[in-house]
C-alpha cells in the first residue's frame, strides 16, 4: 500500500545573463486526506507570491516515518 504524499516547495524568479530562471526551496510536506482534500505542514514561509505542490508516492515504511514528523510539526505549531 502507499500513501500520497507531496512536497511543498517556494518558487522564486529571477534573471541571470538574460535568462529567466527559478530558484525552488522546499518548504514542507503535503498529504492527502480521504476525502481528497490536503493537509499542508509548512516549515518554512513562502518569501515569493508562488508555491508549487508536487506529488510522489511513498512505500508504507517511510509513510510511516512521515506521520511521525507530521505529528511533530503539527504540535509545535499548537504550541504557537
Amino acid at each position: 500500500m502507499s500513501t500520497k504524499v507531496m512536497s511543498a516547495y517556494c518558487v522564486r524568479s529571477y534573471q541571470k545573463d538574460g535568462e529567466d530562471k527559478n530558484f525552488w526551496t522546499r518548504i514542507g510536506t503535503v498529504k492527502e486526506n480521504r476525502d481528497g482534500s490536503l493537509n499542508v505542514y509548512l516549515s518554512a514561509l513562502p518569501i515569493g507570491d508562488k508555491i508549487q505542490i508536487r506529488a510522489k508516492t511513498v512505500n508504507e515504511a517511510d509513510a510511516a516515518v512521515l506521520d511521525e514528523e507530521t505529528n511533530v510539526l503539527s504540535g509545535m505549531v499548537e504550541e504557537i
